[in-house]
């Protein structure tokens, strides 16, 4: 739960707070904000602060970095007779 958007649980935030936390986990019966604090220590869930930088342990990463900006610049020369699809975009 505290991986996704809180969105998805009907909260409208961007964050989870404990309140919210707390109020869209029917399942916990928590009546309090310290007792959600108390349960996500001993689920070892912490805080961790966001980060403006993707790390990626890929060491041909830069490689496919690059790669991928040539695709997409060979795909604006052909205006429009050619698409680029990522894969994670892809639904079949």
């Amino acid at each position: 739960m505290v991986r996704s958007s809180p969105a998805q649980y009907g909260v409208a935030l961007t964050r989870w707070t404990l309140k919210a936390l707390r109020l869209a986990s029917h399942y916990t019966r928590v009546q309090t904000n310290g007792g959600m604090s108390q349960i996500l220590k001993r689920l070892r869930i912490s805080y961790k602060r966001a980060r403006d930088y993707v790390h990626s342990p890929d060491e041909h990463y830069v490689d496919k970095l690059n790669s991928i900006q040539v695709c997409l610049s060979l795909t604006r020369l052909m205006q429009g007779h050619e698409v680029t699809l990522f894969q994670d975009e892809l639904t079949f």
